[in-house]
């Protein structure tokens, strides 16, 4: 390990954490519960005033999703996408399993390991989106509907939605987890939570900040929401399109606690996509949910 961290040195193997990440948040449960308590009400403000003030007429959504239907993307395009993603962290698995064969997970440097396989697959996904775009030679508002003109009005609605999303999520996942207590399943905390947690330094914490708030958003939005969504409601149905999607974003982070608030979370994102016809809206909706995250894992006492 030690020639991998020597090419980023600023990334090398942090002291260990004195306190788990579970005491800490026991140690912060009254602040947990005040923000996210706050976060709830004024969400339940936002739904209230949304559904007294705003009437979608069914007109809104037949015009929004001959719009979907219209974007640029075929099931083709996910596949010239995602295969090579998929090849890619199989091929930088198969890497980290033959160089690391036999150490102590203690030993590694996860923070490391996050950073490294963020380069596989937001990066390279990044690159492969523009090789779509080029391809296909359209615009971002073509592609996705992000209009640079409107961003910020976009962005003050991605707010909103979001916010008002976070009653029904929240909601739905304390009644999971009691599920998941309940027929013995594991409630455990997210790796990468943890692993952001457990990150030390500025540089580190700026790049996995970074990569939470920025990165991941844009990149998963743009597969998932702007790709994924479109190409799959051709091919079948706009509600199955959304239900698929939901599935796949949820399962591809890999933990069972989490997949029902990421499910529910996704179909959000879709039908905010949908209704607004515009990428940057739900963009926004996944960067502040995992700013709200990053910025309380940061601000627990280590």
């Amino acid at each position: 390990m030690g020639w991998l961290s020597s090419l980023f040195p600023l990334l090398a193997q942090a002291a260990p954490v004195p306190v788990p990440l579970e005491e800490r948040m026991a140690n912060s449960a009254i602040v947990l519960v005040i923000v996210y308590g706050l976060i709830f009400f004024a969400g339940l403000v936002v739904l209230v005033l949304t559904a007294t003030r705003r009437r979608d007429r069914g007109e809104d959504w037949e015009d929004a999703l001959r719009d979907l239907l219209q974007r640029p993307w075929l099931l083709g395009d996910v596949g010239r996408v995602v295969v090579p993603l998929v090849a890619a962290h199989l091929v930088f698995l198969g890497i980290l399993s033959i160089l690391f064969h036999g150490k102590d997970p203690d030993d590694l440097n996860m923070g490391l390991m996050l950073v490294l396989q963020s380069l596989v697959f937001h990066w390279l996904g990044l690159g492969l989106i523009v090789w779509r775009l080029r391809a296909h030679r359209v615009s971002l508002l073509t592609a996705f509907g992000i209009d640079p003109e409107r961003m910020a009005h976009h962005a003050k609605i991605g707010f909103l939605a979001i916010l008002g999303t976070m009653p029904i999520l929240l909601g739905a996942n304390v009644l999971y987890q009691l599920f998941l207590q309940m027929v013995n399943l594991p409630t455990d905390i997210q790796d990468v939570t943890r692993i952001i947690a457990d990150t030390r330094g500025l540089v580190p914490r700026l790049y996995l900040g970074m990569l939470a708030v920025v990165i991941a958003p844009v990149v998963e939005e743009v597969l998932f929401r702007g790709i994924l969504l479109p190409a799959l409601a051709k091919a079948w149905h706009p509600a199955g399109a959304v239900a698929v999607v939901s599935a796949l974003f949820a399962l591809i982070h890999g933990h069972i606690p989490s997949f029902l608030p990421l499910f529910i979370l996704s179909c959000a994102l879709c039908l905010a996509a949908i209704r607004f016809r515009s990428l940057t809206i739900p963009i926004v909706m996944h960067s502040l949910f995992n700013a709200l995250t990053v910025t309380m894992v940061f601000a627990m006492p280590s």
